[in-house]
This record gives structure tokens, sequence and C-alpha cells, in this order.
């Protein structure tokens, strides 16, 4: 005899869920279970079904998608400071105290050069920048030239014990720490735009977000 607490079986919505496969594909039981508690973020979901499915790939080297993340990033730092207008490259802040935006990013790439040093197997580090007098030209070099350093340093720890120097826990964290950086300091420069009177334009901000494209 059951117990008075048992509940009797739930109905599976069968309809519900066939929706679903022909909206996001063959996705497997795990993946279908995500999309259904996640109805309402329609955006995330429609950018996951055009995504490679790591759940079917299995054979997913996790470590080449680290890397590929930052990389990511760093093409998104590039796209921004691409489309940052040139009136407010340079712009002081509102009330003349704080960083231009134009330091804000030259303190991006210089944040990634203390790392260098202090991870210590970088023979030759890339140049400093200093943000009184960087243009963007340089600033996208210079990007490029770290993230290039940076990367090397990334994939050999990720090769070998997963440490960095100077970094704890491990070098999956140190990954996320990067990448926050870097996107804490790209709002800082679209609000300071915006405060500035000279705003990123709209579909250069939608850009950032396209991770699939850059």
């Amino acid at each position: 005899m059951p117990s008075k607490l048992s509940k009797p079986p739930r109905k599976r919505n069968n309809n519900h869920d066939n929706r679903n496969l022909e909206r996001y594909g063959d996705a497997t039981a795990a993946s279908r279970e995500s999309i259904n508690s996640e109805r309402g973020w329609s955006a995330i979901m429609n950018a996951f079904a055009k995504a490679p499915n790591p759940i079917k790939n299995s054979r997913m080297n996790l470590n080449e998608a680290l890397l590929a993340a930052y990389a990511t990033s760093n093409r998104i730092n590039i796209f921004l400071t691409g489309h940052i207008p040139d009136a407010a490259w340079h712009a002081k802040q509102p009330g003349g105290k704080g960083r231009d935006i134009a330091s804000m990013a030259a303190h991006m790439h210089n944040v990634r050069l203390l790392w260098l040093k202090s991870a210590g197997k970088t023979t030759i580090l890339p140049a400093k920048l200093e943000g009184e007098s960087c243009i963007k030209a340089q600033v996208i070099e210079a990007f490029n030239e770290s993230f290039t350093a940076m990367r090397e340093v990334l994939a050999s720890a990720l090769a070998t014990d997963g440490r960095i120097k100077g970094f704890k826990p491990d070098a999956a964290s140190f990954f996320a720490y990067l990448i926050a950086h870097d996107a804490h300091h790209r709002g800082q420069m679209t609000m300071l735009a915006r405060q500035l009177g000279h705003p990123v334009s709209q579909s250069a901000m939608f850009g950032l977000w396209e991770w699939g494209t850059r």
C-alpha cells in the first residue's frame, strides 16, 4: 500500500519536450533539462543552440577551450578599443579625477605585464603603455603582444602542474581572474564614454557580447 505522503507521478509534457527538440536540435537529456529550467533566457538559449554542444562532443579539450575563451576576450578588448569615439579617448573624467579611457586600456595591458613578470616564464616582456600619450593603434598592438605572451604562460601551466607562480589557487581560476579584470574595465570604458557625451554606438555595445562571432 503506498504511503500517504507519496505523490502521484508527474505527467510528462511530451509536447513541450518536442518543441524544445525542434528548437535546440538533438540535445541530450541533460541539456534538455537545462533548457526547460532556463526558459526565460531566450537570448542565451538561442546562442546555446547555435554553438557547438559540449555535451555531445565528449572529446572537447578543456585546456584548449579555456585558451580559446581568453583569446575571444582579448579580441573583444580590441573590438571595443576600435569603437571608442576619438573625442572620448583622452577626455578627462567629470570632476577631473581618475583614469581616462586611454589610461584604462593601458592599465589592462600593463597588468598583464605584471603577471608575466611574476610568472617568470617570459624572457622578453612587451613594452609598457603610457596612458597619457598612447593612441588606439598602440593599444591594439599591445593587447595582441601581451595576450600572446600570457597565452604561452597559461598553456604551459595547463600542460604541467596547473599552477601560476604568485597566484592562488590554480590556472583555471587565473583565467577567470584575467577575463573578469578585462570585463570590469570594458564596463568602465563604456560608462565613461557615455558620461562624457560620446557613447559607444549601440551596435558596438551589442557586439561586446557576440562571443560566437568575435
